[in-house]
């Protein structure tokens, strides 16, 4: 009862693992602005094999938004700049599957917050 679970040579490899692990820093890249681990000379694999998304393409999603608390689906909703229309289909088993066309409508939020409050009615959650 008094022997180790594993050896002290097993001991010192998962202490220097897990030194390794924490070295580890997730880097911002500066042309996508991607969040990763491998991010080198400030450019991801992806930017370095040169990316269309990219600032100048006009594909820049904008800074992170760190403020926001946890929101509701219908907050999500009334924030979102795009409305996603997706058909979803229960099969046996009680699974999930996507069928069709995936369609994204961009949406104007300055003007839906001025006709707010909503009915409960007029707002198009369905909840599964």
């Amino acid at each position: 009862m008094d022997d180790l679970a594993i050896s002290e040579e097993d001991r010192a490899r998962l202490q220097e693992f897990r030194a390794q692990a924490m070295d580890i820093q997730m880097g911002s890249c500066d042309s996508c602005h991607e969040k990763w681990f491998d991010i080198s000379d400030g450019k991801c694999k992806t930017c370095q094999r040169g990316s269309k998304f990219q600032e100048s393409n006009a594909m820049y999603p904008g800074p992170d938004v760190l403020e926001l608390p946890e929101l509701t689906q219908m907050e999500e909703m009334m924030i979102a700049r795009v409305h996603t229309i997706l058909q979803v289909w229960q099969v046996n088993g009680g699974q999930f599957k996507y069928s069709g066309h995936c369609c994204n409508f961009p949406r104007d939020t300055d003007t839906f917050h001025t006709k707010l409050p909503l009915l409960p009615s007029e707002c198009d959650v369905i909840v599964l």
